[in-house]
């Protein structure tokens, strides 16, 4: 027990990526909270939210946790790429979490 519990905290602490991808996340709500909304800020801290996903992608392929994290603001994610015209977010969203595909796809449609 005592060593499954420490390769998960090796995993979750190697996977910097994760961190990071979360961190910008939750900064284009905190801007999106806040009363300037920066869309140069919003827009930059997208880019990094989905250059991190994507090295996540690269180096682990489908990784539980950060397909836990997409799962739990799917929709927040989707409204964000699809609301600053970035269909690569979306693209990437359908390949990493295909389970929900047909979910992503209608993002694109619309």
């Amino acid at each position: 027990l005592w060593n499954a519990n420490k390769k998960l905290i090796e995993t979750i602490l190697e996977n910097n990526n994760l961190r990071n991808a979360k961190y910008y996340f939750f900064n284009v709500l905190d801007i999106l909270d806040s009363d300037k909304k920066d869309i140069i800020n919003i827009k930059n801290s997208l880019s990094l939210l989905l250059e991190n996903l994507q090295i996540v992608y690269e180096k682990y392929g489908y990784e539980k946790h950060t397909l836990k994290f997409i799962q739990a603001y799917n929709l927040e994610i989707c409204d964000l790429f699809k609301i600053l015209d970035m269909d690569e977010g979306i693209n990437f969203l359908i390949k990493f979490d295909y389970k929900n595909s047909p979910l992503y796809e209608e993002f694109l449609n619309d």
